[in-house]
């Protein structure tokens, strides 16, 4: 038995022991799911026989009558996904009455029911069953569609038992073709805490600077579909588990913080306390856990680099940029997603430094909150795998074999409720958002003008690319313009608040005339000689842009393309632009001065814009 185990966790060789366990267990999860499938067996109107779905074809008086035998191999309970274009008017199971799982009320997403339909939950016996259908009264044909929709358990399985096999033969070939890359210029960086009170300086200003905008500003001010995420938290406080996504605004976001902001919503309604004050409180937790992050952003700082002139860059680019100071108090999955996903990488990078042995489980555990907050931290989940892979190779599987086998489990299960929340098996389509093209902001058109053009007059003109005004049009229709200003500014009107106090404006130019050293130093960083974590990092940025554009695709509106969609891996924005500075320095000393005098104006610029805002 013990040679047995040392063959299976010796990924050194593919030999035919593993090769065999991986087709047991593909075998074993591919009966499982032929054996828990509910299978149609007819279906038909009158003595009529059809074929489902049904697209458009039932006109059969005003109330169509469909019945579907259903075969089951056990007495179970089943999760299927109807959908139809009339709605019903009554469902009979075996001549028992069916409702949906759940009664939701109306809400602004309601219309997507005659595209994705609801959940039932058909409690089935063993052999045949009749399910009748009745269709409430249409003067249009009626559309139908019908298919089980599994259960996380089955989502769970089909990973354990299918995905993870086949991800291990592929994990074989990766370190094979790993063994080409010269390991010369992957030699781990450790590096240990020194005092240095410069920055500690700048982590107490920048603490300050957030509780000081939170006191001022609340819980509403610069947000973005703040009434949609609450929905979501009073859902859970309400009710206790997680809605279909397409019931609500926010709904599709991953549960993690809806769940734990929901749960204490709940718990202080008990206690007495108005909505106002405890959206005050939820925006509270938000901008101390982002107040924790700038600590430990400083921590991954410091394992990355003993380098002081990159570490106080990269450091003001994350501690002061007047969008992150917003994202800190949002009311918004956002602002947790910003925090968690550098602390996940600290520990991410920690635990690689260290061998895996001393903070392997803290990096699992906030890679995983932060995937469950939301989905494209997937980025974060890429690097804790290319990581793991790296040490993998170099020290062995059997250093590392608890380590892949927890990572595997957690891995699958949270993959499992991810995939299982927002499958429509009836649709044949996952739902992972709602969104839409929203007046005034449709972009029509995805040609070299709106992928590459850079109008840096008139975004120093109007210094803020507010989605509905007319003005600036220019900027909001230019992706690169519209990055760039919302990096700085988010895509909020500032009109009111430069009425109140007109240097806003002037200050807004300053930053943005000054921020082109920002992507100056990127494109300096991306000419430089890199290590396997910058490689790492241009990867997740690469990954994170293309979802960004495909989003934008799908669903072609200006304020989808926000810079604040970075937030899973904002750090590595900061890490490159004090990779850029740093090396700026080194190889032209006559300008390191004026360089870092211009890096220490454009933090103060974007530190007095905050406290403007504060003061008006």
């Amino acid at each position: 038995m013990k040679a047995l185990a040392g063959s299976i966790f010796n990924w050194q060789r593919l030999d035919i022991v593993k090769f065999a366990l991986c087709c047991v267990l593909l075998l074993a999860g591919l009966f499982y799911f032929q054996h828990s499938q509910l299978e149609i067996s007819g279906a038909r109107i009158g003595q009529q026989q059809l074929s489902l779905p049904i697209d458009n074809v039932l006109r059969y008086g005003k109330q169509p009558r469909l019945q579907l035998e259903l075969k089951s191999a056990s007495e179970r309970t089943a999760q299927v996904n109807m959908i139809s274009s009339a709605g019903f008017r009554s469902l009979l199971l075996n001549g028992q009455a069916l409702s949906p799982a759940f009664a939701y009320p109306k809400t602004r997403t309601s219309h997507r029911d005659a595209v994705l339909g609801d959940l039932y939950l058909l409690p089935l016996q063993r052999g045949d069953n009749q399910l009748v259908i009745e269709f409430k009264a249409s003067s249009q044909p009626v559309s139908f569609a019908f298919a089980q929709s599994r259960f996380f358990s089955d989502w769970l399985l089909a990973l354990l038992l299918i995905i993870l096999p086949v991800s291990f033969l592929a994990a074989h070939l990766f370190i094979w073709a790993w063994g080409f890359v010269s390991a010369s210029r992957f030699n781990l960086s450790q590096w240990r805490w020194r005092a240095d009170y410069g920055l500690w300086a700048l982590l107490l200003i920048a603490v300050l600077l957030r509780i000081v905008y939170w006191s001022a500003m609340g819980a509403t001010q610069f947000q973005h579909d703040y009434h949609g995420h609450i929905e979501y938290i009073e859902f859970w406080a309400n009710h206790g588990f997680s809605p279909l996504p397409h019931k609500g605004w926010e709904y599709p976001q991953q549960p993690f913080y809806y769940v734990l902001n929901g749960a204490i919503f709940a718990a202080m309604k008990g206690m007495g306390l108005e909505k106002s004050s405890i959206l005050f409180y939820i925006s509270a937790l938000a901008m101390l856990l982002n107040c924790v992050a700038l600590y430990y952003f400083l921590g991954l700082l410091k394992r990355l680099t003993p380098d002081r002139l990159l570490q106080y860059a990269a450091f003001c680019f994350y501690a002061f940029m007047p969008s992150l100071v917003f994202a800190s108090t949002r009311i918004s999955n956002d602002s947790w997603t910003l925090a968690l996903a550098t602390m996940a990488a600290y520990f991410v990078v920690a635990a690689w430094q260290t061998g895996w042995s001393k903070f392997f489980y803290r990096a699992l555990i906030f890679t995983s909150f932060a995937f469950l907050c939301k989905i494209s931290t997937l980025v974060i989940e890429l690097l804790f795998i290319a990581l793991l892979l790296h040490s993998l190779y170099y020290s062995g599987v059997h250093k590392l074999k608890t380590q892949l086998l927890v990572f595997a489990l957690v891995g699958a299960s949270i993959l499992s409720l991810t995939l299982f929340r927002a499958w429509y098996p009836a649709a044949s389509a996952f739902h992972f958002v709602n969104s839409g093209i929203w007046g005034g902001q449709h972009i029509q058109n995805f040609d070299l003008f709106y992928l590459a053009s850079f109008h840096f007059g008139d975004i120093l003109s109007h210094a803020e690319a507010a989605i509905n005004n007319q003005d600036t049009r220019v900027i909001t229709r230019s992706f690169p313009s519209y990055q760039y200003v919302t990096m700085f500014f988010g895509e909020f009107d500032y009109s009111w608040w430069r009425n109140q106090a007109p240097l806003l404006k002037l200050v807004q130019q300053a930053s943005l005339l000054l921020g082109l050293l920002v992507p100056l130093a990127w494109l300096v960083f991306l000419c430089s000689k890199k290590r396997l974590l910058d490689y790492l990092f241009v990867v997740m940025l690469l990954v994170g842009l293309f979802l960004q554009l495909k989003f934008v695709f799908d669903y072609p509106s200006v304020s989808n393309t926000d810079f604040r969609y970075h937030a899973p891996y904002m750090f590595v924005f900061a890490w490159f632009f004090g990779r850029g500075i740093a090396y700026i320095c080194r190889r032209w000393p006559a300008v390191k001065k004026l360089t870092l005098s211009l890096v220490g104006v454009l933090s103060a610029l974007n530190i007095s814009f905050i406290l403007m805002l504060v003061a008006i």
